[in-house]
């Protein structure tokens, strides 16, 4: 499921569907395309700076190798689902 059909499902529900700027974008290296793509995705939620966000988008994963070692770039942005309109209101 893509995002803008993520989006029309919640929405079908009554909920919204917030998207919040500003990407975050990590890199991992890894003995192989598996694991540098866990230890990257694991490092960007480790970094997300609002924890009140509860959804996050991949939005790439792009594999590749630098002297023969694989390594991912993953990027995503934070999202947030609630029934409300206006963003983390109870």
């Amino acid at each position: 499921m893509d995002s803008n059909e993520m989006d029309h499902s919640i929405r079908l529900a009554g909920w919204n569907f917030f998207y919040i700027a500003g990407g975050i974008e990590m890199i991992a290296f890894g003995a192989d395309e598996k694991q540098a793509t866990g230890k990257a995705l694991r490092r960007i939620v480790a970094s997300l700076k609002a924890p009140n966000f509860n959804c996050l988008e991949i939005t790439r994963v792009a594999v590749k190798r630098f002297l023969g070692l694989p390594y991912v770039v993953v990027s995503a942005h934070s999202r947030h689902i609630q029934a409300g309109l206006v963003l983390f209101a109870s």
